[in-house]
């Protein structure tokens, strides 16, 4: 008896463990952050982190979602802040989970996200199905993505996640219809 299990499960789990691979310091440490060697701070601690704390902080002591923050400078908009991660409702796990391990969950789904996204560029434009693993494999560990997980740089990773999802296809229907093969940084303007 042969069971094949499904290429919709086998290519996630492929980059999830890729992305492992890539966040190896954190994977031995799960609940703690994940701070560049050099430097001497990070936006997931001066930002992120904080934010995620007062959030939790007012849904249990106010019972709502907080409009402003009283806790920089003499007050700024909390829900208007794209950094405070309201709206996006995976950044909800910092509020649910130990801040720590949330935030490297975050860092972890959306590394191997940015690979999937990298695979299906690979596969729209013709490359075989190891060509595309090996593209999307390399894309979540690209060292400008690792770099920015070193310093915190949170939404970054999930824009170039999210976004360079959706950039790649764009970029694949325009191959399609137009019949000209854009550079991967021009789909974004397609």
């Amino acid at each position: 008896m042969n069971r094949r299990v499904p290429e919709a499960i086998v290519w996630p789990a492929l980059f999830l463990l890729a992305a492992a691979v890539w966040l190896m310091p954190i994977a031995v440490a799960p609940c703690s952050f994940p701070i560049w060697v050099g430097g001497g701070y990070t936006d997931l601690l001066i930002t992120h982190w904080p934010n995620a704390v007062y959030l939790r902080r007012a849904l249990v002591e106010w019972g709502q979602v907080p409009l402003w923050n009283p806790l920089i400078l003499s007050g700024a908009p909390f829900a208007a802040d794209p950094l405070s991660g309201l709206w996006y409702l995976p950044n909800w796990l910092a509020v649910l989970l130990p801040s720590p391990l949330a935030f490297n969950l975050l860092f972890w789904v959306h590394l191997a996200w940015a690979g999937l996204g990298g695979m299906s560029l690979a596969r729209g434009h013709g490359v075989g199905r190891e060509g595309a693993a090996l593209t999307g494999v390399l894309v979540c560990g690209a060292p400008k993505l690792i770099g920015h997980v070193g310093l915190g740089h949170l939404g970054l990773i999930e824009a170039q996640a999210v976004l360079q999802t959706e950039a790649f296809s764009a970029g694949i229907s325009f191959t399609r219809s137009e019949g000209i093969l854009p550079a991967p940084e021009t789909n974004h303007a397609i």
